[in-house]
């Protein structure tokens, strides 16, 4: 009967999206389905998962500081990135997704998983440049060294635990999240970074009659922590910071673009990348946490941790105290 009324409305000339519209039915279905047929009580050990805790299992950061204040990421756990703009969201990305991909065969052996980049914002070229920046904590000089020596994608996959393919960039503009989903079905996932979720189209029951409002926003966030949880990985998501942020060091919750709770609510952890308006600390940035789930015990939420931007070398590097 929605199959039927689906296409009806479609052949009646309403602005229907009939294949997003579809996608979204079967998806339902098949939930239903697998509903009726598999118990989903959780039945995992308490005493496995406490040893999970103890041993520090998942995937830990570059970064010191955000080390000290989040536990390792698992599958499920989702993370919001977010800073202004042109403030070094991509480099904070890059650096910490090379560091967690030589981490990938370790925590799924003999799975073949990759952590995937999806990006609809600038040309995924430059994200791949920036990658091997951040992977070898070299220049562009030092790359094109590298590339004429014959070296550079031995050294890569190296940085990368011994198989390039652990991170894997593609360019999502303009897609619909049912495109997004084959991308990810077709590549078992042990990380996803969006960026952005905002960009994405969305269509079937997602799509609210294409109003972009807080609503639609967090059911897009929700549906991209959800992938998290169907695919056993970890999911991250780049955010602008709204204009009332401008100049923060620390930029608070309500603060993330377009959302004063939609975003949030359905972030485990929002890490926030803040600047200054000083030409002299052009290049200081800090790191915050403005909701953080996954604390560790005894120790403030927030890092709240001065750090240096280096971007000819596509790093974050903790400050000396």
């Amino acid at each position: 009967y929605d199959t039927a009324e689906l296409i009806e409305r479609f052949s009646n000339g309403e602005e229907v999206d009939l294949r997003s519209g579809m996608s979204a039915l079967l998806d339902s279905y098949d939930n239903q389905v697998q509903r009726k047929v598999k118990n989903p009580q959780v039945l995992d050990p308490i005493e496995d998962l406490l040893k999970a805790e103890e041993n520090n299992t998942g995937f830990s950061w570059r970064l010191p500081c955000l080390n000290r204040h989040i536990k390792p990421l698992k599958g499920g756990d989702f993370v919001v990135v977010a800073a202004r703009p042109d403030k070094g969201k991509t480099t904070f990305c890059s650096s910490e997704l090379t560091h967690m991909a030589a981490q990938v065969d370790g925590l799924y052996p003999g799975e073949g998983r990759s952590i995937l980049w999806l990006n609809n914002e600038g040309p995924g070229r430059r994200i791949v440049t920036r990658c091997f920046q951040s992977a070898l904590n070299a220049t562009v000089e030092d790359l094109v060294k590298k590339s004429n020596a014959g070296t550079i994608r031995q050294e890569y996959a190296a940085a990368l635990g011994g198989r390039g393919g652990t991170l894997r960039i593609f360019d999502a503009h303009g897609m619909w999240n049912h495109e997004v989903e084959d991308i990810i079905a077709a590549h078992k996932p042990a990380g996803i970074l969006f960026d952005m979720v905002d960009n994405i189209r969305f269509g079937g029951e997602t799509s609210n009659n294409g109003q972009r409002t807080d609503q639609l926003l967090e059911a897009m966030y929700q549906w991209a922590r959800l992938l998290g949880v169907k695919h056993d990985c970890f999911v991250m998501a780049t955010s602008q910071v709204s204009a009332d942020g401008d100049g923060l060091q620390w930029p608070t919750l309500p603060m993330l673009k377009d959302s004063k709770t939609g975003k949030q609510g359905a972030a485990d952890v929002i890490i926030t990348i803040g600047t200054v308006n000083d030409p002299v600390l052009v290049n200081d940035r800090y790191i915050g946490t403005t909701k953080n789930k996954l604390v560790r015990t005894g120790v403030p939420a927030s890092p709240q941790a001065n750090v240096h931007y280096d971007g000819s070398r596509g790093r974050y590097v903790e400050s000396v105290q």
